[in-house]
């Protein structure tokens, strides 16, 4: 063994040579400790990496079960996982190696220890490296048996890896070389829109390519009984209202968005429906002040932060764009705050918004938000402090192109009846529009002619009858049956959408929606608006039930249809294949974006079967 470090004195040379000696030493002893004790001391550091994986606002919380599939066979819904994923922790007992990716935010950090003290557990000792914080090529066999004094090391596990990272491609001709035929664990962090992209790996192995999934109802209903305790309401409330919240926000069912909004709602007692403006203003109180951040003299206020991030994301809105560079953002709000002669240190908000994935980095130089919501939330607080911003959305039906930002702006103070009268003129616009290239009569019903006569008594039994067997029914079957109706793909589409042009059904749609947000939360608007509205909303829905009663013969024959921007498409709960297309009717609804003929389409209605 040889040693070699640089001195400038005969004390530095001591001190050096001490300090190398007493680690050495060290390890040797260690190595000569009882079996047993060395097993101890690695299992307990593996706990301590699992439980620092798995911290939440300082606060320790479980492991959910997560699931895996092939590529090849991605489930349409969370109901199918048992049919066509596995669960995580059968990697262990296979042979292969293995590629798992997932969006940033996902777990798999989290999954990579989860692993790692489970194969441990069984005998086996998987290295570890983080390319993140990887110093050079230099020091991967160091980084691998790190946690493993003299263990024999049976699989490597690289967490996030990304093919544009420093030494990416160079990783694996190392490791085949330090460790010939040695298993590979690589858990690849991936953006949303490479979601669905085969990364590319020089060596040539037997690589199983895995998507790790989104978690099913069941594994929620895990989180909320362990924090139920903290959480006013029982487990089901609570369930349903942490689901709605999620999907309404639109933002993947992982870990770190179910801890986040529970966390949230241990300080709300109010389990209504959500204000989603007022959940925000709760979820940054969360994030900024309970989440561990580095320590800085003056942390900045809330306010601040939503004016000059309102600024930023105005000028994301106006272009159209998600991705930014750091210095586009610093120089942006920095800017702001020096005009309006107000003192923050922006850098310091970026560090904050970064350390709690508010901002994820996508690339070298490129950022952008990990959701659309958070441009929407900030542009509505620009909508409050810029009438120039407020009248460029209002105008032109631009609101139209994303809902979101009507529903923050009027959930803010409750009480804009003005936004509902200019934008339930605009949907009567589009309707006359409409009506005019629909070849139906004004005053069509499609049921006027179906009735359905039952008494009272008779009414009450099936009632009684349908909750009693409901309530009967194991949590878990009550769980795969929500999860059909859930589309899991769609927090993966973070754009910012735009209308299409004389596409006056897709408006009208977008219209109806923008209008039922706006109503929503405006509980002070005048009664005499409120009441005119809801009229309209409901009008407007009955006006896309025509349509669609119109489509339902083509939609029988050929399975999907498609008329001014807006199509639609038969899920698999209608039987194509019948002759009998009278017996074929629309009776639900879905937004969904996972099917080659969803993606060629604006939006895209999955259509449920019933009988007429």
């Amino acid at each position: 063994m040889g040693l070699y470090k640089e001195f400038r004195t005969t004390e530095e040379f001591a001190s050096t040579l001490r300090e190398i000696l007493n680690k050495e030493l060290l390890q040797i002893v260690s190595l000569q400790a009882r079996p047993d004790d060395i097993k101890a001391q690695i299992t307990k550091s593996l706990e301590t990496r699992q439980k620092e994986g798995l911290a939440v606002f300082q606060q320790e919380v479980r492991w959910l079960d997560r699931y895996i599939c092939d590529r090849q066979r991605m489930p349409k819904s969370l109901a199918d996982l048992k049919n066509k994923a596995v669960l995580l922790d059968t990697i262990l007992d296979s042979t292969d190696s293995f590629v798992i990716s997932a969006p940033p935010q996902f777990g798999l950090t989290s999954a990579a220890h989860h692993l790692r003290l489970l194969a441990w557990k069984k005998g086996m000792a998987w290295g570890y490296i983080d390319m993140d914080d990887l110093p050079s090529p230099s020091s991967i066999e160091a980084e691998i048996r790190k946690d493993f004094p003299g263990q024999e090391i049976n699989c490597v596990v690289i967490d996030s890896w990304n093919p544009q990272k420093t030494y990416a491609a160079k990783i694996f001709d190392i490791i085949e070389v330090l460790f010939p035929n040695i298993r590979i664990i690589v858990m690849h962090s991936c953006s949303d829109v490479g979601f669905v992209r085969e990364p590319k790996i020089r060596i040539e192995r037997a690589w199983k390519m895995r998507e790790l999934l989104p978690m099913p109802r069941e594994s929620v209903r895990e989180a909320v009984a362990s924090r139920c305790v903290q959480v006013a309401g029982d487990e089901n409330a609570v369930l349903s209202k942490l689901l709605s919240d999620m999907e309404m926000m639109n933002i993947p069912r992982i870990p770190i968005n179910c801890w986040t909004i529970l966390k949230v709602a241990e300080n709300q007692t109010d389990q209504s429906p959500v204000n989603r403006t007022q959940l925000f203003d709760h979820l940054l109180f969360v994030l900024f002040n309970l989440f561990k951040l580095p320590t800085y003299g003056t942390l900045p206020a809330a306010g601040d932060c939503n004016r000059f991030l309102g600024s930023f994301c105005e000028k994301l809105i106006r272009e159209s764009r998600m991705s930014f560079s750091k210095n586009e953002l610093i120089k942006h709000c920095s800017d702001y705050c020096e005009r309006q002669l107000i003192e923050v240190n922006v850098e310091v908000v970026f560090d904050i918004l970064y350390a709690n994935r508010i901002i994820l980095q996508t690339s070298s130089t490129e950022y952008r938000f990990v959701d659309t919501f958070w441009i929407y939330y900030f542009g509505a607080k620009q909508m409050e402090q810029s009438s120039e911003f407020r009248t460029y959305i209002l105008s032109n039906n631009r609101y139209a192109n994303y809902p979101e930002i009507i529903e923050f702006y009027t959930g803010g103070t409750r009480d804009h009846g003005d936004i509902l009268t200019l934008l339930d003129t605009d949907l009567q616009k589009t309707k006359e529009v409409m009506n005019e290239r629909l070849p139906l009569p004004r005053n069509f019903n499609p049921l006027k002619q179906v009735s359905w006569i039952s008494s009272p008594r008779e009414v009450d039994r099936m009632k009684a009858r349908l909750n009693e067997g409901v309530n009967n029914l194991p949590s878990c079957i009550k769980d795969q049956h929500a999860d059909k109706t859930y589309n899991y793909f769609r927090p993966y589409d973070q754009s910012i959408q735009q209308c299409i042009e004389q596409a006056s059904f897709y408006t009208f749609i977008q219209q109806v929606k923008s209008l039922s947000k706006a109503l929503r939360n405006s509980d002070y608007a005048p009664r005499e608006i409120k009441v005119q509205i809801a009229q309209h909303v409901l009008s407007g829905w009955s006006e896309i039930a025509k349509i669609l009663f119109a489509l339902s013969p083509v939609l029988a024959q050929t399975g999907q249809a498609m008329w001014e921007g807006f199509g639609f498409f038969l899920d698999d709960s209608f039987d194509k294949d019948r002759d009998d297309i009278k017996t074929l009717f629309i009776t639900r609804q879905q937004i969904s974006s996972a099917t080659p003929v969803a993606r060629s389409m604006p939006t895209v209605l999955s259509c449920g079967r019933g009988a007429l």
